[in-house]
């Protein structure tokens, strides 16, 4: 974040370079030298003046008027702290300093116009440059807050979608195990002890940011398993791992919903037409490849991870790091993603 000792550090270099070129000067004879003739007392009261007028158009004009249309909040500031700056400066030095130590910096009582005309100049860095470095540091601020702002919201985001991810596979899964508890399958006891075991994965290690690559290999395995108890005959289903570092960390629930989906809308019992799912990976990437004939029977349209959720959560860990493409010729889905670590 934008620090408030990066801002007073810019402001004190200002007030050094606005001194130093105001009042310091070049000497070229006889050799090139910085001169310093020394402030006189309207010098003194133009600095204090420049410097009374920055701030109160810094801290108190441009805030003010901060959240107006764009013309309104740059203009009425700089209207105001000009006519503020030739109030203040034209009642010192034209009528206090006269009253009471006898001189004054303008010779007589100069025209108005002429006085408003001639302090324009003078004017300049109370009104114009504090302006500026208002919208500068004003404007970075805004960007970082912006900037965290939508990190924060991506990181909810990510949170509801774990949650949109548990609560789908919980349900499907009660769903399998009421079945063979209503049809008193011996599968029941064995498929009770799957589930608790794949719910201490959604339970703890999911709740983590990320968990190891084998972790999630193991979740979809009792997957697998899990989907077979509901099956007399074997699936016709290949599950083919490549994985060269099994302690890769990745984020929970980023590859089994495709697997999820395969099982669930695709035909897991054509030997012609098996569910094919290809994982490999190398130090620097993942690949992930999973194809199913697409079933025709009627689908379970409550819960569902969807593929929106999916393209999300790549885009949140893996911005510009990754390729998903799905694609359906005929009855055919496939899925393919890399991952880049």
């Amino acid at each position: 974040m934008f620090r408030k000792k990066t801002a007073i550090s810019i402001h004190l270099v200002f007030w050094v370079l606005f001194i130093g070129i105001r009042f310091i000067r070049i000497g070229y004879a006889p050799a090139i030298r910085l001169q310093f003739p020394g402030l006189r007392f309207f010098d003194v009261s133009y600095l204090a003046i420049t410097a009374l007028v920055f701030y109160i158009n810094y801290f108190f004009l441009l805030p003010f008027f901060g959240k107006r249309k764009p013309v309104i909040k740059y203009l009425l500031p700089v209207l105001t702290s000009y006519v503020l700056f030739l109030c203040i400066r034209y009642g010192f030095e034209q009528v206090i300093s006269p009253a009471v130590w006898g001189y004054r910096n303008y010779y007589g009582t100069p025209p108005l116009w002429y006085y408003a005309y001639d302090n324009l100049y003078y004017a300049f860095p109370a009104v114009v440059l504090s302006t500026i470095m208002w919208v500068l540091i004003h404007n970075i601020r805004l960007m970082e807050e912006n900037a965290q702002m939508k990190v924060q919201q991506a990181s909810a985001e990510i949170k509801f979608l774990k949650a949109q991810v548990n609560p789908h596979f919980i349900f499907n899964t009660l769903n399998n195990i009421y079945a063979l508890v209503f049809n008193r399958s011996q599968a029941a006891l064995p498929a009770i002890e799957a589930l608790a075991g794949m719910m201490r994965f959604t339970t703890y290690e999911a709740g983590a940011e990320t968990v190891f690559l084998t972790e999630e290999v193991q979740y979809i395995d009792n997957l697998i398993a899990l989907e077979q108890l509901r099956h007399e005959a074997p699936l016709h289903l290949q599950f083919k791992k490549s994985i060269a570092n099994g302690q890769q960390l990745v984020p929970p629930f980023m590859i089994s919903p495709f697997i999820e989906n395969a099982l669930k809308h695709g035909i897991v019992d054509d030997a012609a037409s098996p569910v094919t799912i290809v994982l490999e990976t190398t130090a620097s990437r993942l690949t992930l490849e999973v194809t199913n004939k697409i079933s025709t029977r009627h689908k379970d349209t409550v819960g569902g991870v969807g593929l929106e959720n999916i393209k999300r959560r790549l885009n949140f860990y893996y911005p510009n790091r990754h390729r998903l493409q799905c694609t359906t010729t005929g009855r055919i889905y496939n899925v393919y993603l890399q991952i880049n670590f």
